[in-house]
């Protein structure tokens, strides 16, 4: 007789559980992080960086080959739009003008 187990989450973050691989296309992927945005004391979103491979730096994450994907899971209620102008303001608040310049 087989059992089914539930997946085990590789990191729970503000209450959101976070897989430890996942499928992208073809290719699997393995968690490299997570954490949590907030503004003012709020949480906003939890969010996770899948990548083919662990990376221990942000240079070797960009020029990694292969698949990636980055989940994102909103904590409160917000419209899509609303969010997709807030992220942006976001990255701006925390990084240079040359990090994230096109």
């Amino acid at each position: 007789m087989a059992l089914s187990l539930p997946a085990l989450a590789a990191l729970e973050v503000a209450g959101v559980k976070f897989e430890d691989k996942l499928k992208v296309g073809a290719g699997d992927t393995v968690i490299n992080g997570a954490g949590v945005r907030g503004v003012l004391f709020i949480k906003a979103y939890a969010m996770a960086l899948y990548l083919p491979q662990k990376a221990a730096a942000a240079t070797e994450a960009i020029s990694m080959k292969g698949p990636k994907r980055v989940r994102i899971v909103l904590l409160r209620d917000t419209s899509g739009e609303t969010f997709a102008d807030a992220l942006p303001s976001g990255i701006r608040k925390n990084h240079s003008e040359q990090e994230v310049a096109p």
